[in-house]
Order: structure tokens, then sequence, then C-alpha cells
């Protein structure tokens, strides 16, 4: 197949793929829109022996009036088409599920918590598959895949597939490859490299102690630090160490200890961001890595504790449903299950009111019933009244709990009628002996004004005192300021002399270096002159007498030098 390529200049913004035809273009040739459609390698073919080639077609959930075009694409070497399918892959299946091979945790638990779980579906599942099928495997973890089966199930995932394992398509050890292909791909590992540095102190505590007491407190350290690692990243190692820690348990039949299950997850669940460019680095610390790994899985009961799954489970608890909030099923109630109405007033008159139309839409439902028995214990005139109340208020006045008798009767008495406070008697104007009013109020007021004046004439005098003590202070504060104007004015005035002296000075030296220099550079001109002069008579000089000594040569013959 005979293929024409034209070379492009790709962009990625949001969800479409741009496409140049410069790299410096400003408006781009066409673009493809990717939600909808998929994307996929192409293999290796002869007739494209040299070219790493991928295509973006129409998925599954796009719609059919949509233009159904496929796009082959071919990268310059293989690395570049992984982290552009990686990138497309991203775009297109996100939002479902998908692309979570290079995903950070925090991105793939937004989608997972959508679908009320704690771990991801991926490592849920191959956890699930390996407990049935793989934990009397010999080698498990140790072992590899099969490479093919490992690449078809990534890129599978990363479309967004939810695969069940099954155990006649699926092999344990492919599985397990995958599981430590998604903890390897994370941006950062599972354990942040923010606590890198002091679990790596808990285990070397862990490593150096020789005595019972001194482990228990390295894992009670590692409990303490781990405690505060985000919820999602706290759920998933406690989930994969739990798993560990069985699969350690059968290592008499698949021969993998917890120190074996610690060398291989180690790197996997905390790396440090420096150990990734380094690998001398990395092998220099992977001794401290097994030995956190191995104390995280061999001592998961002490270390994971419930809380933070309880924390996860009540931000995920769904609301209370309030379908039955009033409940007027006809469900028959004993006496002995009448309990006091609480102490709720609802008296509200206003129309169009939240009390008001409460009270209007029970009492409505109330009408409604056939059955009104239920009334009869606490309203028994509610069927014999003929009253008409539209309000309802009257109907149910919750202002005093009702009162239920303790004999076997169960009859119920009304609420007592609320007391009356009494009304103080009216005052009256106080007689004299002589039967004239009291004039001591009089005399009394007579003698507060007069004090008032006084009161006034103290605080008009304590003003006055006060602005004269303002007014001197301000005198006293003017003349300082004038002081220090008076003495910085001087200062200012030495530093400009200073500084015209200075310039004075400085320009004077400047004068006297030019000076010097141009006398300098005028006797380097002379001396320069005079050598080319000397060297030019030096010159004449010379060709003057190879001159002579070619006419010498001619008239007298070549000179020899005696034998």
């Amino acid at each position: 197949m005979v293929r024409t390529w034209h070379r492009r200049w790709f962009c990625l913004n949001g969800d479409c793929l741009f496409y140049f035809t410069k790299e410096d273009d400003l408006r781009p040739q066409g673009s493809i829109f990717l939600p909808g459609n998929r994307i996929a390698e192409i293999q290796w073919t002869p007739d494209d022996s040299d070219k790493y080639l991928f295509e973006i077609c129409p998925g599954k959930t796009q719609s059919r009036t949509a233009p159904s075009e496929v796009f082959q694409l071919c990268a310059g070497n293989n690395d570049e088409r992984q982290q552009w399918m990686k990138a497309i892959r991203k775009v297109i299946y996100s939002d479902i599920g998908g692309a979570i091979f290079g995903q950070s945790v925090e991105e793939t638990m937004m989608y997972e918590q959508r679908m009320r779980r704690s771990i991801p579906y991926l490592i849920e599942q191959s956890v699930e598959f390996l407990t049935q099928y793989g934990l009397e495997v010999e080698g498990i973890f140790r072992l590899p895949g099969r490479t093919t089966l490992i690449k078809e199930l990534k890129d599978r995932f990363d479309c967004a597939e939810r695969i069940v394992f099954d155990i006649s398509e699926h092999d344990v050890h492919s599985v397990a490859s995958l599981l430590k292909m998604y903890f390897r791909e994370l941006p950062e590992s599972i354990i942040p490299s923010s606590y890198y540095q002091r679990l790596m102190n808990v285990a070397m505590n862990f490593q150096d102690a020789k005595e019972t007491e001194k482990k228990t407190e390295a894992v009670a350290n590692a409990a303490n630090a781990l405690s505060s690692l985000p919820v999602d990243n706290y759920l998933i190692v406690k989930y994969l160490c739990k798993f560990l820690c069985e699969v350690g348990k059968r290592s008499n039949i698949n021969k993998m200890t917890t120190l074996n299950l610690a060398t291989v997850f180690g790197p996997n669940i905390i790396r440090n961001v420096v150990e990734a460019d380094s690998p001398e680095l990395m092998m220099a610390t992977a001794d401290l890595t097994q030995q956190l790994c191995f104390m995280l899985i061999n001592n998961c009961e002490d270390i994971f504790i419930d809380k933070k799954e309880e924390e996860k489970l009540e931000e995920t608890k769904p609301e209370v449903p309030v379908e039955n909030l009033l409940d007027f099923s006809d469900k028959p109630e004993s006496a002995d299950e009448i309990k006091p109405l609480p102490r709720i007033s609802l008296r509200n008159n206003i129309p169009g009111s939240r009390g008001s139309s409460l009270l209007t839409s029970v009492t409505e439902e109330l009408e409604k019933r056939k059955d009104n028995n239920i009334l009869q214990p606490f309203f028994p005139s509610y069927r014999n009244s003929d009253k008409q109340n539209t309000s309802g208020i009257d109907l149910l006045d919750f202002t005093e709990p009702v009162k239920i008798e303790s004999d076997n009767n169960n009859t119920i008495s009304p609420p007592d009628p609320p007391k009356q406070k009494p009304i103080p008697p009216a005052r009256r104007k106080k007689k004299s002996q002589n039967g004239g009013d009291d004039i001591s109020s009089s005399c009394t007021l007579s003698r507060t004004n007069s004090t008032e004046s006084e009161a006034i004439q103290d605080l008009k005098n304590q003003i006055e005192q006060l602005k004269a003590e303002l007014e001197s202070t301000r005198k006293e504060y003017e003349a300082k300021i004038q002081d220090l104007k008076t003495n910085y004015t001087g200062k200012i005035n030495v530093l400009r002399t200073n500084s015209a002296n200075s310039e004075r000075i400085y320009t004077e030296r400047i004068q006297t270096i030019n000076q010097t220099h141009s006398a300098q550079m005028e006797d380097l001109k002379k001396e320069l002159e005079k050598g080319r002069k000397d060297r030019d008579f030096a010159v004449s000089k010379v060709m003057k007498l190879q001159t002579e000594l070619n006419r010498y040569h001619l008239q007298y013959g070549q000179l020899h030098s005696p034998t």
C-alpha cells in the first residue's frame, strides 16, 4: 500500500489536536476532536519497517452523524509514539476512568469515587484475582508474565475497559506484572516523596534495633508517619500491604517470603525524586527501602488502622432520604406506644407563611384520610365538632404536651390552662400629711440642677486647661522642628560643599590622567613613526646593496670559495 506522508506540527490543546503546516504558523491547517474517538498502535509491517505508526479513528460511542475519518500518524521513534499516545488517551478516556497508567492517584480517584470505590478498579480486580488463583503459585511477583498480554491489558485499561480477569484467558504472572507496572508508572510513588526521609529514618531504626521494644517503637513511628498520608494513598497502601501479607503467609508453597516481596515492591511503593535519575543512588538505598516495605507488610495490622477508612466512608455516605418524613400509613398503634408530643409552637396566622402552609397541608392530608380515629385519643372533639377550621391552628396546637394518665384506662386529660400573671396596681400620687402633694421632689431637682451646673463649669475649666497645655506643647514641638530644620540644613550645606570639593578634585584628577595619557600616546606615536622610518631606511639600504651585488655578479661573475 503506497502512502504519501506529509510533515505536520501538532499541538494538543484541550479536547482538540491541532496540526500546522509550519512550526511558526499562527493558524492551524486543521484539527481532530478527540472525545468519542479511540487511539490504537499500528503493528510493524514490512512496508513501514522504519516508521512508528498509530491511528486515531472513530470509537464505539461516537455519533453516527459525526465524520468517520481515520488519521494515521507517524512518530520519530517509539518513545515519542508512546508519549503522544499517553497524552491523547488521557484526553479521550480520563473522564470515563481510562488512561490510568502514568496518571496520578488523585486524578484516578476522582472517577473511582463517583463509582463509590475507595480503591482503583485495576488494583481491586488484580488483588481479587491473585487472591483466588495466585497465592500458591510459585514465584508470584518474581517471574515475568507474557509481554504481549501485559501490553494488551494495559491498553484496554487505558481505554476505560472494565476487564474481569478470567483464569482461562489470563495467567497469574501476567496479572501480577500488570499490577507492578501500574505502581511503577505512577508519576509519584504511592507514598509521596515528601515522606521519604522520615520513613527512611524509621526503616534505619527498625533495621538497627536488636530489642523487641525498639522494633515496636519503630513500628509505632511508621504508623504515626503514615497516618498523615492523603486518604486515597493511605487506603491503597493498606489494601496492598494486607494482600502481600497473605502472599507471604504461603511462602512455603509460593517461595516468596515477606523479604522477597519487600525487595520486589519496595522501589514501587516509595521512591525519592532524586533516585529516578540515579540508578547508583537507588541501589545504595535499596536496603532501607526493602526494610521499610518488610516492616509495612509484616506489621500491617499494627500500622494501618481503620480510622482513614471510616473517614472515607463518612465522606461518601449518602444523605438520609426525606420521602417518608411525613408518613401517614395506616399502621395500628397500641396505647403503650403513644408518647407525648414535643413542645413545638406552630401558631402562625400570616397567610403564605411557612407555619401556616405546613399546618394547612397536614390538615388537608388528615381530611383526605378515611379513618380519622387516630386523632381521637389526642383530640376527642375533632370528629364531633361542627366548627369549621380552615387554618388548622386550633386543630394542631403543640404549645403544651399532652398528658397521659398512668391508669389502665389510658384516658388522656387535656393540658392545664396557662396561669395569668397578676396585674400590678396603678401607682398613686404621694400625699403629704396636710393633704397636699409632696414637694420634696422639686427640692431635689433644684439641688440636682445646681450640681450639674458646677460639673459643667468644672468641665469647661478642664477643657480650657487642656487647650492651654496643647498650645504650649504645639509651640514646643514647632521650636524643636525649627531647630531640626536648621540643623539638617547646615548638615546638607556641608554635604553639598564636600560633594562639590570632591567633584572638583576628581575632575582635576581625571583631567591630569587624560593629559598624561595623551602625552604618552604622542610619545608612542613618535616612537612608532621613528621606527617606521628606520625600517624604511634599512629596507632601502638593503635593496641598494642587493642591486650593487647583482651588478657586480654581472660584471665579474659569481664568486666561488676556495676548495
